[in-house]
């Protein structure tokens, strides 16, 4: 009897059994029917592989400033700390709301994947990366500086501050943005063809047009990089660039956060990544756990300001 535990293998069927409630959401006689079978499968393996406290629903993401994003297919989010804004019980994905500073990644989910809906999802996922998470400055003791802006990482309720280089700014630093990826059944298009697509938005607004992970079941993964001095991306050691002590040449071709700030497209087949024991759904689920334990959002006060911006109003009477 075999005792032992195949995780690649495991995952694997997992993602076959994605493909085949892909296929079976066709049979839907509405596409209203279609997409939500198709999504419904895609959040229920999510929930089951994610971290505890990790939440994963449908919906749109909103900001304390009055943005509301376009419904996006998959929202994780901070189930124990986020705040969630629902119309309906229970939630349904068209009025349901989640505050972005509780939101850790946005996904999108396609049968077939060809250039017109990689647009259209990379225009969903840019709609949340437009809102603006609420981080206001104030004052270190430590440092002894009043404008610093506190980070936290997901799942901690701990505000951490530090020298100005580490306070959050989602406008310059990836890091503190949220994450974003297409998960689709098959491509419609060639290999070749969506990656000369992605290649063609390096370095574009990560507002206008964004996505970190493309996912395809049937064939393989992009995911941006950036080809290090003397790097060679077919003989590559994919790494994410704040690891240290690679082997000495492999080091030379670094998985940075997003497409905007890449400068390489990095494709990986079904077929190679079989050979590594890995697989297409285990990649996209390991971005995804890179993000909840290395990505930042701001301090849990900044819920407060979809309730009472700014703290008590004024014009109140103290009585003693």
């Amino acid at each position: 009897m075999d005792k032992t535990f195949d995780q690649a293998a495991f995952v694997n069927r997992l993602g076959e059994q994605l493909i085949e409630e892909f296929s079976g959401a066709g049979f839907a006689t509405t596409p209203h029917g279609v997409g939500s079978a198709r999504e419904s499968s895609a959040r229920a393996k999510l929930e089951h592989l994610l971290p505890a406290g990790v939440g994963v629903s449908s919906g749109h993401v909103i900001d304390s400033y009055g943005s509301t994003s376009k419904q996006v297919d998959i929202v994780i989010y901070e189930r124990d700390i986020c705040p969630i804004f629902s119309i309906s019980d229970p939630p349904e994905p068209g009025s349901t709301y989640f505050p972005c500073e509780g939101v850790i990644a946005v996904g999108e989910v396609k049968s077939s994947l060809d250039k017109r809906e990689l647009d259209n999802a990379a225009a969903n996922i840019a709609s949340v990366q437009r809102l603006q998470r609420y981080a206001e400055e104030e004052y270190d003791v430590v440092e002894d500086r009043g404008d610093c802006v506190q980070f936290r990482f997901y799942g901690s309720r701990m505000g951490l501050s530090g020298t100005p280089e580490q306070d959050y700014n989602q406008a310059t630093k990836s890091a503190d943005r949220i994450m974003g990826f297409v998960l689709a059944g098959e491509l419609g298009v060639s290999s070749s063809t969506l990656a000369s697509q992605l290649a063609s938005h390096i370095g574009s607004a990560y507002t206008e047009w964004a996505t970190d992970t493309v996912a395809i079941l049937k064939e393989g993964v992009f995911v941006p990089v950036m080809i290090n001095e003397g790097g060679d991306a077919d003989n590559a050691y994919l790494a994410h660039s704040h690891d240290e002590g690679k082997p000495d040449g492999l080091a030379n071709v670094t998985n940075p956060h997003s497409f905007s700030d890449g400068d390489g497209i990095y494709y990986v087949s079904v077929d190679g990544l079989r050979a590594s024991s890995t697989t297409v759904l285990g990649v996209m689920i390991a971005e995804v756990y890179y993000a909840f334990y290395n990505r930042r959002t701001v301090s849990v006060r900044a819920f407060q300001e979809y309730f009472v911006e700014g703290g008590l109003p004024g014009g109140g009477v103290v009585y003693r």
